[in-house]
């Protein structure tokens, strides 16, 4: 930069302050790329449609109709790991939603939220492998409780 000296703060953090003046406004733009509402639209379906099929596969599981029982028990985990996606992806993209519509909530609550959502979904998938990884010693505690 000619005359000036550089920031040292990262992109994202110049792009989230518009009141800097070093900042261009192409940098902002770049940085933070306008979302269509037909792309919210799509996201927040996909979002309910895992929620439906979630149910609809821990519905199917714990029927466990002409199914062996590991099968059911690994559907009604997918069920359970489908609907913790699917509400991530309503809650961010609601948020991103009421942003686009109404400029609340601030960029920097709605990282927060895809952190926590981020984060949240990934403590689940950990928590459902660990119970696919139990579930042969979970059978043998429950053969034995029958006899």
């Amino acid at each position: 930069m000619r005359g000036g000296s550089v920031d040292p703060r990262p992109l994202t953090a110049r792009a989230h302050r518009q009141q800097d003046a070093s900042v261009p406004t192409t940098l902002v733009a770049f940085a933070t790329p306008p979302i269509s509402l037909l792309d919210l639209g799509i996201s927040l379906g996909f979002g309910v449609g895992q929620l439906a099929i979630g149910w609809l596969f821990i519905a199917r599981g714990r029927r466990g109709q002409g199914q062996r029982p590991f099968a059911s028990y690994a559907l009604v985990l997918f069920g359970v790991w489908l609907i913790a996606s699917g509400l991530a992806e309503v809650s961010v993209s609601a948020l991103a939603l009421c942003a686009r519509l109404w400029r609340v909530p601030s960029p920097g609550v709605q990282d927060a939220v895809r952190q926590s959502a981020d984060a949240g979904l990934l403590a689940i998938s950990a928590a459902l492998v660990i119970l696919l990884a139990l579930y042969p010693m979970w059978r043998r505690v429950m053969r034995h409780r029958v006899d």
